[in-house]
């Protein structure tokens, strides 16, 4: 091994001064590459090292001219830190940093607003027409009112999961509210979609509105009224202090009467008991779920559908597996020509087998609000038929604009002048609206009275309209034909 270099001075060398550096490691090369060449052969003589070779370059010209004509740097004074001599005066001031209170804190963060559904029910007839068009033999096989009774029964229970989600107790319930379905579930992507956006949304300024379902839009069990025992489902007697109920939440019993009427052939039922509609009150299809029955005869198969009639969380939303089944089986077949969505039971991390659930998604369509112009008759036009106007306190875009036409999420009903567009869901004999019940006609959409916030505060910004957006006069239907039509056919080509 080359030990020329030892007994010098540490750190020196032949070229002392200046940057050392490359001077060392271009020796240890040469020394490193010398003792490998002697493995090789015994004999090897390397040439002397030449230091020469690895001297600083001299300084160029160029940097010698810079450096001649730098400016020297100007001289600053050494900053010193001297204390005061003299106290501060007082402030002739009342001082209030003294008390009991700290700063203010934000006293509210989470809010809430009211949904109505009114428009889940177009979608499923416009879904239906669309689903015949696949199937021409649909009717057949798979009547509307059944189909309607199963989509209405995933709805209600999402409603219940998003609001146990957000904080509400409700029913007691400590699992989810979907694990009452069956274990293998075929939902159209239509209404898929529609669930998907009853969630919470952030507003422009950063506030977080979750949904609010309030107390009396909960199905209840089998209640008494004078002295009868009504069946379970509705949402209690009909008064002028709930009707909204009914006319923004979709009672299961109204659906399930619906199909029991289809298979006995009564096309002249009533949607709810003699004893939950007071007086000689007429109801109208602006009670949601009262839909006329199916014309065709019901197949043998389908007889003897029964639905529970408790308390379970089965019993009030009429949940039967003998009605659900085969609509999934007959949906089920047609999901490679509409888009349909399938939802099973899966094991999770921990070992539970729970049900899929449907993502819900974050829209600006729940920052604005509708509004139908009138006038229209309660007895003869369903309020949700009809274009409507759009409203919100924040700028939106026209793709907003229209979502909020297809769902009407949150609508208010407008009882003024000529444009009188209420939707009651029952009319007096003459035609017209029960007496008192115009005071509480936007109870939902105001959050007021039995419809108030249960958990988180009513952010009632969301109900000032800054910015419409209007549509010509007419009905909803060509709407969501055209938007059906574009977005869910299945294209195999």
């Amino acid at each position: 091994m080359n030990n020329s270099n030892r007994g010098q001075p540490r750190g020196r060398s032949q070229n002392s001064g200046g940057n050392r550096r490359p001077l060392r490691d271009a020796q240890r090369a040469y020394n490193h590459n010398a003792d490998q060449q002697r493995f090789v052969n015994w004999a090897y003589e390397p040439e002397p090292f030449d230091y020469d070779r690895v001297k600083n370059k001299a300084p160029t010209k160029r940097s010698q001219t810079y450096k001649s004509n730098k400016q020297p740097r100007a001289q600053t004074e050494e900053q010193t830190v001297t204390p005061s001599t003299s106290a501060t005066p007082m402030r002739d001031e009342p001082l209030y940093d003294m008390g009991p209170h700290s700063s203010l804190l934000a006293t509210q963060d989470v809010y809430c607003q009211n949904f109505e559904y009114s428009g889940f029910i177009p979608i499923v007839n416009q879904t239906y027409e669309k689903l015949r068009g696949v199937d021409p033999r649909l009717h057949e096989r798979l009547p509307l009112s059944m189909f309607t009774h199963t989509m209405s029964a995933h709805l209600n229970l999402e409603i219940l999961e998003t609001a146990r989600q957000s904080g509400q107790n409700v029913l007691n319930l400590r699992t989810g509210a979907r694990e009452a379905l069956p274990d293998y579930q075929v939902i159209p992507q239509p209404i898929v979609d529609y669930i998907s956006h009853i969630a919470s949304v952030m507003t422009q300024d950063g506030k977080e509105v979750r949904l609010n379902l309030p107390q009396i839009a909960i199905p209840q069990g089998p209640i008494e009224v004078d002295g009868v025992r009504h069946p379970s489902g509705s949402f209690g007697v009909l008064v002028a202090q709930n009707h909204n109920v009914y006319e923004c939440y979709i009672s299961p019993l109204e659906s399930s009467n619906r199909v029991i009427a289809w298979m006995q052939r009564n096309a002249d039922y009533l949607p709810l008991p003699d004893g939950l509609i007071p007086g000689n009150l007429i109801p109208n299809r602006n009670l949601l779920g009262f839909e006329p029955v199916d014309v065709p005869a019901p197949e043998t198969r389908y007889q003897g559908i029964q639905f529970p009639n408790d308390d379970s969380i089965e019993g009030r939303y009429r949940i039967s597996e003998t009605v659900q089944n085969p609509v999934y089986v007959v949906l089920a077949e047609m999901k490679d020509r509409f888009k349909m969505k399938e939802y099973r039971r899966v094991q999770n991390e921990k070992g539970l087998n729970l049900m899929e659930k449907v993502q819900y998604k974050i829209t600006a369509v729940n920052l604005t609000f509708v509004e139908t112009t009138g006038p229209i008759n309660d007895a003869l036009i369903p309020l949700y038929t009809r274009n409507v106007a759009i409203h919100s306190f924040g700028a939106q875009g026209s793709a907003t604009s229209n979502q909020a036409n297809i769902e009407c999420f949150h609508r208010r009903r407008i009882n003024r002048g000529a444009h009188i567009a209420r939707g009651f869901c029952c009319t007096t004999p003459a035609g017209q609206g029960p007496g008192g019940w115009n005071a509480s006609l936007n109870h939902n959409f105001a959050m007021e009275g039995l419809f108030g916030p249960v958990v988180h505060a009513d952010y009632n910004q969301l109900r000032e309209s800054m910015f419409t957006s209007h549509a010509s006069a007419g009905v909803r239907t060509n709407a969501l034909d055209n938007f059906i039509e574009r977005n869910y056919y299945v294209d195999n080509k």
